[in-house]
């Protein structure tokens, strides 16, 4: 798709900055271990965290794909509008977004668990048939730790309806029928074809009402990609003045120092500070 750059700065302008918190995130976990010992998980904590960064500038690359399909074509394709292209590679991006934002989810769990050092045992009350990690996380913060800065920033991003119909658009995707897109065909419902009628049975011969437009759809889970950004952003910063506290430093560039004592420090610059640069 050769879009102009003014029509990849305007999808741009629509997308959360994925890169910047990936590439804070790109410490030196080897580092964090030998300052923290054995006995503390914020080594695993912090890797947990960095996953849920890289997923979330995939969920940010595909979004953009999504939009650029559109715009390309319905307007700058040669043989524009191809609506039935367009809609069908929106909704494929779209999907893989989705799809990305629940995983990220269960990767900020897991960050959740490690950094709080939560015992999987204590989970067991809130555990429900099927229920994702991220699902008995939240429910418990919400029971147990009710005012902790992680159970804010969760509950923000539970508050945020967008992110609540894109994990029901997922589960169905995953569980059930993916729901019916407008615009790529013909579609049916997985449903019996015929009627029974006090005379009998009587043939439908209509296809089914789609769902959804690939336009709500991507402004869905736009929405959703912005909310988690923001929960990333704060559970970024809390992990940061943990690590300062127990005496790790890590400035604008990445660079991490260590005091061990008095006069007793050891900075090293992360040789892999390198992120994706997005769309």
């Amino acid at each position: 798709m050769q879009l102009s750059e003014k029509r990849w700065e305007e999808i741009n302008a629509k997308l959360p900055n994925a890169a910047e918190i990936q590439s804070r995130l790109l410490l030196s976990v080897d580092l964090i271990a030998m300052k923290v010992g054995p006995e503390k998980k914020l080594d695993v904590a912090t890797v947990c965290l960095r996953d849920a960064s890289e997923v979330a500038w995939e969920v940010v690359y595909a979004l953009g794909q999504a939009y650029a399909s559109l715009v390309w074509f319905r307007e700058e394709h040669p043989e524009a509008p191809l609506e039935t292209k367009a809609c069908v590679l929106g909704k494929f991006y779209t999907d893989d977004a989705a799809l990305r934002l629940y995983a990220a989810a269960e990767h900020i769990a897991n960050f959740i668990l490690a950094f709080l050092e939560i015992e999987k045992s204590v989970l067991e009350p809130y555990e429900e048939k099927n229920a994702s990690r991220a699902h008995v996380v939240g429910k418990y913060l919400i029971a147990e730790m009710p005012v902790h800065a992680i159970t804010l920033a969760v509950k923000d991003l539970l508050a945020e309806e967008n992110w609540n119909r894109v994990m029901h658009y997922r589960n169905i995707w995953v569980h059930e029928q993916p729901p019916l897109i407008e615009g790529v065909g013909i579609v049916y419902e997985r449903k019996g074809r015929w009627t029974k009628t006090e005379h009998g049975y009587v043939g439908i011969g209509n296809s089914d009402k789609p769902q959804y437009t690939v336009d709500y759809l991507i402004e869905m889970v736009s929405s959703a990609s912005h909310a988690l950004m923001k929960v990333l952003a704060t559970l970024t910063m809390i992990l940061f003045e943990c690590l300062r506290a127990m005496g790790i430093e890590i400035d604008e560039s990445g660079q991490i120092t260590i005091r061990f004592g008095p006069g007793k420090s050891v900075a090293e610059s992360n040789p892999t500070k390198e992120s994706n640069d997005g769309p």
